[in-house]
């Protein structure tokens, strides 16, 4: 099982790759990015639905597993994630440094580009989290730290974070962040290391014993999707100059970079501001 799990997340990298080449607006990317939405979303779902029953056996390998060639991978693999992934980092605020920064360059060096990958970074991170919150609310699945199961799911209502597991949330962010960097970069190592590092966070989820591996598949899967419709919606509508533009995208990225170092508790004001 561990070798499904394996191939069906490379196998998800290297579809979901492949769009970051190519500009903003070229018709035959918008069409490729469609069809690879559709197929990493199927993808995603119908393996933690094949998967779903093996959970168990894949959470004790990822964690006690001995010695070997394909677990020491595995484990590297997590390291490179370990920071983002881990429980008391919050992926809001991490968000909101990358955002702020895209925002900012934009601004001091007049790079529509730049400024526009924030907006969408923005518009995406907002759709990812209601999509990934609502799933979590509505099936309230235990994690595999409670030692409840793989199978212990409590349906509607509004839980604690244990049981909360399904989708991965830190999954979910990434891999929407690495959709439309990836998209919008022209330089292949941006492109190389965000989805590495959307790899390491999912693999360090299942490693750390904070998730089940459907949860990170679904996850991800629920990222790159959301991060695809963003990313369509712009190269069919992109947006116009703004006179004032410059002044405007200056203050908002300061505002985001301030909010990210104040704490999640201002959130929704930052949203609030980034989506009118």
């Amino acid at each position: 099982m561990r070798y499904i799990v394996c191939r069906a997340l490379v196998a998800m990298l290297l579809v979901a790759a492949v769009p970051g080449r190519g500009v903003a607006g070229d018709g035959a990317l918008l069409s490729h990015g469609k069809r690879n939405a559709i197929a990493v979303a199927a993808l995603g779902v119908s393996t933690a639905a094949l998967i779903a029953f093996w959970d168990d056996d894949l959470n004790r390998w990822a964690q006690r597993s001995p010695d070997t060639f394909s677990y020491n991978r595995f484990h590297d693999l997590a390291e490179v994630g370990s920071w983002y992934g881990k429980s008391d980092v919050n992926p809001v605020l991490v968000f909101g440094g990358v955002a702020g920064a895209y925002l900012a360059a934009g601004a001091l060096n007049h790079n529509r580009r730049a400024t526009d990958t924030a907006i969408l970074l923005t518009k995406g991170y907002a759709l990812t989290l209601a999509a990934t919150f609502g799933v979590k609310s509505l099936t309230s699945r235990s994690r595999p730290e409670t030692g409840e199961g793989s199978h212990r799911w409590r349906g509607p209502g509004f839980r604690k974070s244990e049981h909360r597991s399904f989708p991965s949330g830190h999954t979910s962010t990434v891999f929407l962040m690495a959709t439309i960097v990836s998209h919008r970069e022209t330089r292949w190592w941006v492109r190389t290391l965000a989805w590495t590092f959307a790899a390491g966070v999912a693999a360090q989820r299942i490693k750390s014993g904070a998730h089940w591996g459907s949860d990170v598949l679904v996850g991800g899967a629920l990222g790159y999707a959301a991060g695809t419709l963003v990313n369509i919606r712009y190269d069919t509508h992109p947006r116009q100059s703004h006179p004032s533009g410059n002044t405007r995208h200056a203050a908002l990225g300061a505002s985001m970079v301030q909010i990210s170092s104040q704490g999640s508790q201002n959130v929704v004001a930052w949203l609030s501001i980034a989506l009118p």
